[in-house]
C-alpha cells in the first residue's frame, strides 16, 4: 500500500467532518519552483508540509532533542560541527551510541 493509498483508505473510513478538516488544514503536495515556494509560505495549509514550503532561514537556530537521552539503541543520531568549522555549520551523525564521530 502506498502512502496515497493509505491516505485514501483512512479517509474513506472517517467521518465527513474529519475529511473536511484534513482537506481544509493540510496539504500533501510537492513543490520545486522557488516562486511558488515563496507564495506557499503565506498559505497556512502548507506550513505542515516541508515539501511545499521553505524551512525558515534561521542561521542561529539550535535544535535540541532530549527524547531518549542516554538510552542505548541500535542506531543513534547527534548533530556535530560541519566541515566548514563555523558555529552555524552542522552535520547529522549516525552510528552506535559509542561511535558517533562519523558524518551520516
Amino acid at each position: 500500500m502506498t502512502a496515497d493509498d493509505a491516505n485514501t483508505w483512512i479517509l474513506q473510513r472517517t467521518p465527513s467532518t474529519f475529511q473536511k478538516m484534513i482537506w481544509t488544514n493540510y496539504s500533501f503536495g510537492i513543490e520545486r519552483d522557488e516562486r511558488v515556494l515563496k507564495k506557499d509560505a503565506l498559505d497556512p495549509r502548507k506550513w505542515t508540509n516541508p515539501l511545499e514550503v521553505q524551512l525558515p532561514n534561521a542561521p542561529s537556530m539550535r535544535i535540541i532533542c532530549v527524547c531518549g537521552q542516554g538510552k542505548e539503541t541500535e542506531t543513534s543520531y547527534q548533530y556535530a560541527h560541519g566541515p566548514h568549522g563555523c558555529e552555524e555549520s552542522f552535520v547529522l551523525c549516525r552510528g552506535r551510541a559509542s561511535d558517533l564521530h562519523r558524518p551520516y
